[in-house]
C-alpha cells in the first residue's frame, strides 16, 4: 500500500475532460469475474507499451484517500509490488460507487469531492518508471457487491494514445 501511496502522490496531469460518458466501449470481452486476483481486458497502448499479461485488478487507495482501480502486470491478488507496467484510475470521492467519473487532471486536482478523477499509466523499464496522465476519458463503475467492483474505462493520452477496457476488481483489506 505504501508503494501505491507514493505513486499517487507523484502522479500529476493536466488537461480537460472531454470524452462522452455514454460513448460505446470498443472492447467486447464478454462477462468477466473477480476471482482471486480480479480480471480485465485492456486494449490500446501508451508510449508503445501495453498492459499484458494482466496479473491482478484491485480496488486501491492512497492512505484511505482517492479510491480507485489498479490494473497491473505484477503481483497476485492483494499482494506483490508494482514492478511492471500498470494503469491506475483514482477518483476524488470518499468511496467507489456506481456511476461515471470523468478523467482529467492529476491527483493534485482532487482537493474537493467535485473534482475530476485521474488516470495514470506507469511504464517501468529496468526499475525506472515513466508516468503518463490521462487528459480525458471516463471511469464507469457498473456495480460493487461482495468485494467486487465491475465496470469499464476509456482514457485518452497525449499524441492520440488511448487505453480502454473492462474490469472486475477485487477489494483488498
Amino acid at each position: 500500500m505504501r508503494t501505491i501511496a507514493c505513486i499517487f502522490v507523484t502522479l500529476l496531469g493536466c488537461g480537460e475532460s472531454g470524452s462522452r460518458p455514454d460513448a460505446p466501449l470498443g472492447v467486447d470481452a464478454g462477462p468477466i469475474e473477480c476471482g482471486t486476483s480480479g480480471s480485465a481486458v485492456v486494449t490500446g497502448s501508451v508510449d508503445g507499451e501495453t498492459i499484458d499479461p494482466i496479473t491482478r485488478v484491485i480496488q486501491s487507495s492512497a492512505n484511505g484517500a482517492f479510491p480507485g482501480i489498479l490494473i497491473d502486470e505484477a503481483g497476485v491478488g492483494c499482494s506483490g509490488g508494482m514492478l511492471d507496467d500498470f494503469f491506475l484510475i483514482a477518483t476524488c470521492k470518499n468511496a467507489l460507487a456506481p456511476g461515471v467519473f470523468q478523467l482529467g487532471g492529476g491527483l493534485g486536482d482532487c482537493p474537493t469531492m467535485d473534482s475530476p478523477a485521474a488516470g495514470s499509466f506507469v511504464e517501468n523499464v529496468n526499475g525506472m518508471g515513466a508516468s503518463f496522465s490521462a487528459l480525458s476519458g471516463n471511469l464507469m463503475i457498473d456495480s460493487i457487491d461482495a468485494g467486487c467492483a465491475k465496470g469499464s474505462f476509456s482514457a485518452d493520452f497525449v499524441n492520440g494514445q488511448h487505453l480502454e477496457g473492462v474490469f472486475a476488481a477485487i477489494a483488498c483489506p
